[in-house]
């Protein structure tokens, strides 16, 4: 039970309430009800995710205890997820992470030495489970907020949320460690190394011809992009080598073929990897500019720690989204390309929201407001570490204009009001407001 017995009519409807006694007693009943089935869900809910999150620990400790023994004996199970987090720091990155170490180990490939590590602030203190913790995909079990579950009938002023969270705790958040990050030099592993002599003489033709043999490999547009790209990812250590130019210019003929080939058959469906490989490639120079090389929309939530990170990242994105959303209307508004699109859509929402939890407060390890990216020059904090701005919200039309003239910084949260009069925190990114 959750307490709702406790609740007197008297509260709701004053004190002319004895002759709805018994209407009030079924309508307590109803409210409680709704609790406990509420409650139930949720538990159901985060009884899944922590089923979920063992059988990722399991899974992603073996690929990362296999890593770190093809990288030698003075490896580290940092060395090792710093490689897992460069291959995109998902379970599918980790597989292909070890077999292509793995394999190229088992080669007597010296793979230490094609592996650069670059070590973060954390250099202890963050075991192995800590670290794979922290790679979980984010669960969407979150608390229930003020208002969202109410009482029934005449007790319907009553919120559950806050007994039902009591009831049904949820786990913490993983903490996050900057640990720093890996560079692969992937043309010295063993799948490079197999790139046959007579495959390249191949290229070297079809470069030269500057069309894509019909009777080769290259069959459809699909196919010349695919391989323009696994050229372009074997070779992007070199981009001026024949094979990383052949491959930017079989990835062109493809994707031009493909427009014309949509332009004549706009019902005809791409395939969800040529749409993926279309719209990372509208990103990949937004990413390069303000990451190092490698860092691509398959990698960057291992790449976001802290606030320093998410202000570049959110300096691009708006611009990176509508950059991939001209990219559908390049493809005759292809459904496919519009669910990746929504995807990447989501994935921002996302950042925006993990901002806005992890950086809404000072440092509390050391009481000093220096974790908060509110601009200093235009807020002042509190003996609570957050800034004063927050006691009076300010419009949010006056903030943009604000911005807009350079008050506020990329990264800045401001406490808002919207025109519908609701009050929410946003985080300026340059172009807009955004809080989710």
């Amino acid at each position: 039970m959750f307490g709702i017995k406790n609740i007197k009519i008297e509260d709701f409807i004053g004190g002319a309430a004895k002759s709805l006694d018994e209407r009030f007693k079924e309508d307590l009943r109803r409210t409680d009800d709704r609790a406990e089935n509420v409650a139930k869900e949720r538990r159901a809910l985060r009884d899944a995710d922590k089923k979920k999150d063992k059988e990722f620990d399991n899974a992603m400790s073996s690929f990362v205890n296999q890593i770190q023994t093809t990288l030698g004996s003075g490896a580290t199970a940092q060395d090792a997820v710093r490689v897992v987090r460069a291959y995109g720091g998902d379970l599918a990155g980790a597989e292909r992470a070890a077999v292509a170490l793995t394999e190229s180990a088992d080669a007597n490939i010296d793979v230490s030495a094609l592996v650069k590590q670059i070590p973060g602030s954390v250099v202890s203190g963050a075991d192995l489970p800590d670290l794979i913790a922290a790679m979980r995909p984010t669960s969407s079990t979150r608390l229930l907020e003020k208002g969202e579950v109410m009482g029934v009938g005449i007790a319907k002023g009553a919120d559950l949320g806050e007994d039902i969270n009591k009831q049904v705790p949820l786990p913490d958040t993983p903490k996050q460690f900057d640990i720093g990050r890996a560079t692969i030099d992937k043309s010295g592993l063993l799948s490079a190394k197999n790139y046959s002599l007579a495959t390249r003489l191949k290229e070297a033709q079809l470069k030269k011809a500057e069309t894509p043999d019909a009777d080769s490999y290259l069959k459809s547009p699909t196919q010349a992009i695919a391989k323009g790209d696994e050229l372009m990812i074997l070779h992007e250590n070199d981009k001026t080598s024949p094979e990383y130019i052949l491959g930017q210019k079989l990835r062109d003929q493809g994707i031009a073929s493909l427009k014309e080939s949509k332009a004549q058959d706009p019902a005809k469906l791409m395939t969800p990897s040529t749409a993926q490989s279309i719209i990372k490639d509208a990103s990949r120079s937004f990413y390069s500019s303000a990451f190092e090389p490698g860092i691509n929309s398959d990698n960057i939530k291992a790449t976001l720690i802290g606030t320093a990170d998410y202000i570049k990242y959110f300096g691009f994105a708006p611009a990176m989204l509508n950059s991939m959303q001209r990219k559908v209307v390049e493809f005759s508004d292809d459904p496919v390309m519009k669910s990746v699109v929504n995807d990447e859509k989501d994935k921002y929402s996302l950042f925006v929201k993990n901002y806005l939890s992890n950086f809404t407060r000072a440092n509390t390890a050391t009481g000093v407001a220096v974790a908060y990216p509110v601009n200093k020059g235009v807020a002042t904090f509190d003996a609570d570490g957050l800034p004063e701005t927050y006691n009076d919200p300010i419009s949010e039309s006056d903030a943009t204009k604000a911005a807009k003239k350079g008050k506020y910084r990329i990264g800045d949260i401001m406490n808002l009001v919207t025109p519908s009069g609701n009050q929410l925190l946003a985080v300026w990114t340059g172009s807009e407001w955004e809080n989710q």
